[in-house]
């Protein structure tokens, strides 16, 4: 966002944008010769979520000459330009940006399923079950994950197992043992941070997975089990020759409705 924000400002007063840049204003892309082609930033906005995505992407492809054009704004006495270049110059920020990415590749699609108007509301859920379940494996104990008794199924009690797991402490893993992501194990690989802010980055990550699955859990429908049954009674699987659901698969807590 300050990125974002120092372009548009930059726009707005005249000042020194990138000599080869479309000078648009906050769209502005840092067009160095080895961007090609640039991309433009996007404006992060708390009210639309699924922009987060795109905007990170653009910060993260383009973070090396990023931080030559801040160090070099710098360098002019923009004080500005120089907390940028601290922030950019930091690689625990970096990491920082590519574990969020990647989580957010696993939740956008989901998240974007949900604003759909024509969407399988089923499905939606069972989805949403499964991404809760997925996030929730990587900062618990196997042994503390609840299990369905059918893969993908809702099950009200499930839910409310899993966020029981999350709320006792001695389930969650350590932080230096938290899965985040392959994308996250190779940048490390080839940083070289200083241990303390290491451990900083990982109680962030444990943080922000904590409160992520809390979060969709509390989005997770008190009727699960009623909304996974419903389900059953689509066509395909009704008029199926194999796998037709039992009547004891139905969504019979609908009878008395």
């Amino acid at each position: 966002m300050l990125i974002y924000f120092n372009f548009q400002n930059e726009k707005r007063n005249g000042g020194n944008a990138p000599a080869n840049a479309a000078n648009n204003g906050a769209s502005t892309p840092v067009n160095f010769a080895n961007v090609d082609p640039p991309k433009r930033f996007i404006k992060p906005c708390k009210t639309r979520w699924l922009i987060y995505l795109p905007a990170s992407d653009v910060v993260i492809d383009q973070w090396v000459v990023l931080k030559k054009f801040f160090k070099k704004q710098a360098e002019t006495g923009d004080l500005r330009a120089k907390h940028l270049s601290d922030l950019l110059e930091d690689d625990s920020n970096l990491l920082l940006m590519i574990f969020v990415r990647n989580v957010l590749h696993s939740v956008a699609p989901v998240n974007l399923a949900f604003e759909s108007t024509e969407a399988d509301v089923t499905k939606l859920f069972i989805d949403l079950r499964n991404l809760t379940f997925t996030l929730a494996g990587r900062i618990l104990y196997t042994t503390a994950l609840p299990q369905t008794e059918r893969p993908g199924a809702l099950r009200v009690d499930e839910a409310s197992a899993l966020r029981d797991a999350l709320l006792r402490p001695d389930n969650l893993l350590p932080v230096d043992r938290i899965n985040l992501g392959d994308a996250f194990r190779t940048a490390l690989q080839c940083m070289n941070i200083e241990q303390g802010k290491l451990l900083k980055v990982y109680k962030f990550c444990g943080s922000y997975l904590f409160r992520l699955c809390l979060q969709l859990v509390e989005r997770l429908p008190p009727n699960l089990h009623v909304v996974s049954k419903i389900r059953y009674l689509a066509p395909p699987l009704v008029l199926a020759r194999v796998g037709r659901p039992t009547f004891q698969q139905l969504p019979l807590e609908l009878l008395g409705k």
